[in-house]
């Protein structure tokens, strides 16, 4: 198994459209993502918390979830809000290559930022 940002962008995107100020989910409950395997997800959603893009408590059962109430983080909200726009998103990712898929995730948000904010002065300005 392996960190997959379209995975993080998928699952922040469910918890943003959350109307609840946090997302619970309790035994025998699955995490749906569309196109993507449940033990994907949980793998993912386990590296988020570590990347500090997730909070909330959280007891795993290896890849089963047993009890979840999440909401992202600053940084979490950060991210989505900046890689939700598709285009965006999408030139972003033209630009980073396959180095997006290898850096750490504090790293790739900073340069997220960096870019939304070149992006828009092009934008306004141009």
């Amino acid at each position: 198994m392996k960190k997959n940002i379209e995975l993080y962008r998928e699952i922040l995107k469910i918890l943003e459209n959350n109307n609840e100020e946090y997302y619970a989910l309790g035994p025998g409950e699955e995490f749906k993502v569309d196109g993507y395997y449940h033990a994907d997800i949980v793998y993912n959603i386990k590296l988020m918390y570590e990347d500090g893009l997730l909070q909330g408590p959280k007891r795993f059962n290896g890849l089963d979830i047993v009890e979840l109430v999440v909401k992202p983080t600053s940084e979490g909200h950060d991210f989505i809000n900046i890689a939700k726009d598709q285009g965006l998103w999408n030139s972003f990712k033209e630009k980073m290559g396959e180095q997006l898929y290898t850096m750490p995730v504090s790293v790739m948000v900073s340069i997220l930022k960096d870019y939304l904010q070149a992006y828009m002065k092009n934008k306004i300005w141009w």
